[in-house]
């Protein structure tokens, strides 16, 4: 009987690290106009490249948002509020337990502006072994 019980105990200390895993992370910031100042009650929305499943909230008081629980994987992240204009942030990776942190900047403008701006790879020079950053694009789109 102690036998069977000190296995039974064994195992389940093995299989308690597989329960413990996480398979969501999180995305957090906070939204600023061209000069820095919060901008409250704007309309954020992460969108799963892979699965196309939308998750939306909105800033609070002082521009700050958070998605809280998001499958593992790579978003696009939508911010728009009337009278400036829609700023897309895509390639955002959410990994496992880690927070991503993205402050946005929106530039006052129309609604139908959109300011796009894409993640830069990280390049590497192999026969110097040094790393730079990709410059990161950005556009805007007119009506």
């Amino acid at each position: 009987m102690k036998k069977l019980f000190a296995l039974s105990l064994v195992l389940t200390l093995f299989c308690l690290p597989v329960f413990g895993q996480d398979y969501v992370g999180r995305i957090l910031g906070t939204v600023t106009d061209e000069s820095g100042g919060v901008i409250p009650g704007v309309e954020i929305e992460a969108v799963g490249v892979g699965t196309g499943v939308s998750t939306s909230t909105v800033s609070d008081d002082a521009g700050i948002y958070s998605f809280q629980s998001l499958l593992i994987g790579t978003y696009t992240v939508t911010a728009t509020l009337t009278g400036f204009k829609t700023s897309e942030n895509v390639g955002i990776r959410v990994v496992s337990s880690e927070t991503v942190t993205l402050n946005i900047s929106m530039p006052i403008g129309e609604l139908a502006e959109t300011v796009t701006v894409e993640g830069g790879a990280l390049v590497v020079d192999s026969a110097s072994s040094s790393a730079a950053a990709c410059a990161i694009s950005s556009g805007s789109g007119g009506d």
